[in-house]
């Protein structure tokens, strides 16, 4: 007998208190502020990279908003700038975006959500340009499609982005 599990999400591990939060912060001291979603869209649309830190871990191997690293894809040198500076890895290494599940098929070569980043689309044609920082070189990318429902404040994060800057998807990259 076959038997099959709907996984409609991969946030099955730790949620931290904020108290141990607070606690590993001052350890490595570390400054840092808690600030509302849209406050963090807005930062990103700025050019500034976020150290985005909410719910349950994700499990499995890629970061699906509740521990990443966000940025503006917009921006063509901010590959090279989290490789060499913040990842320190190869610089040939691509990365991935978080897209409004609302928006991903006028962005990607998408029929279906890709919520765990399993799916390597090609992006289209006229978006290609507007997002170099997560438009690998054979014009693909490993997208993660984000709704309300499942991802919360991570989507409120990435829809204040869009309301800014008229790009529903931000860069996410793994801490």
């Amino acid at each position: 007998k076959i038997s099959r599990i709907f996984m409609k999400n991969a946030y099955t591990g730790k949620n931290y208190s904020n108290l141990e939060i607070s606690k590993s912060l001052e350890k490595f001291n570390i400054n840092s502020e808690k600030v509302s979603p849209q406050q963090v869209g807005e930062l990103v649309s700025k050019g500034k990279v976020i150290a985005w830190f909410d719910g349950n871990s994700e499990f499995g191997p890629r970061a699906l908003g509740h521990r990443s690293i966000v940025a503006d894809p917009r921006k063509e040198n901010m590959k090279r700038y989290l490789n060499s500076s913040i990842k320190v890895r190869e610089g040939y290494r691509p990365y991935a975006p978080s897209i409004l599940e609302d928006y991903y098929k006028e962005w990607l070569e998408l029929d279906i959500e890709s919520p765990f980043m399993l799916l390597l689309p090609k992006v289209k044609k006229d978006k290609r340009d507007l997002i170099p920082a997560v438009t690998h070189i054979d014009y693909t990318t490993r997208p993660q499609t984000v709704n309300l429902n499942e991802q919360g404040n991570y989507y409120k994060m990435i829809l204040s982005f869009y309301n800014i800057t008229g790009v529903p998807l931000v860069l996410n990259t793994s801490f």
